[in-house]
């Protein structure tokens, strides 16, 4: 399940920046993957925010970082997320998306002086991108990989032999 949802949170990293969409749809990769091992999510959450970095203008490492911390961050949240709810898996990607932005916006503020933070920008950021990624994350990630593992354990092969065998 963790190559498809890399594949598909790659590929829409790279539609992103190609149509200017303001996602991330590498957190609710993040979010997904939060049941493996802690060392397994770091590296993910690094090689994740590695990509943004060789795609953005940003700091170089600063998207690496962030997601590094991110993945440090869900780790607290471990215990409620079992991966079959979609409610809580929205709930977690608008808090992750959220935690994210906060950082994101700190960290530039720090590193661009110049860099006004307004209440409007803030709330654009944490709250209406925040729901978007959720939402993005829960259609474009989560019912897919969800509908593929219940196609998984569709018995196709029984029901081949038995149509296979009818018809002999």
């Amino acid at each position: 399940m963790g190559k498809w949802a890399f594949f598909l949170a790659t590929f829409f990293v790279c539609l992103k920046m190609y149509l200017n969409i303001p996602a991330q749809p590498f957190i609710p990769l993040l979010v997904l993957l939060m049941k493996k091992p802690l060392i397994k999510v770091l590296w993910t959450g690094f090689f994740c925010g590695t990509i943004l970095d060789l795609l953005s203008s940003t700091p170089f490492g600063l998207f690496a970082l962030l997601y590094t911390l991110l993945a440090l961050f869900l780790s607290f949240f471990q215990r409620y997320f079992d991966g079959q709810k979609a409610m809580i898996y929205l709930l977690l990607v608008i808090l992750a998306s959220s935690s994210f932005s906060l950082m994101h916006l700190l960290s530039l503020f720090f590193i661009e002086k110049s860099l006004e933070i307004t209440k409007g920008a803030l709330i654009t950021e944490v709250v209406f991108f925040s729901i978007f990624d959720a939402l993005f994350g829960l259609c474009v990630i989560y019912f897919p990989l969800y509908a593929i593992e219940k196609i998984k354990k569709w018995p196709i092969k029984k029901l081949l032999l038995k149509k296979i065998r009818s018809i002999v």
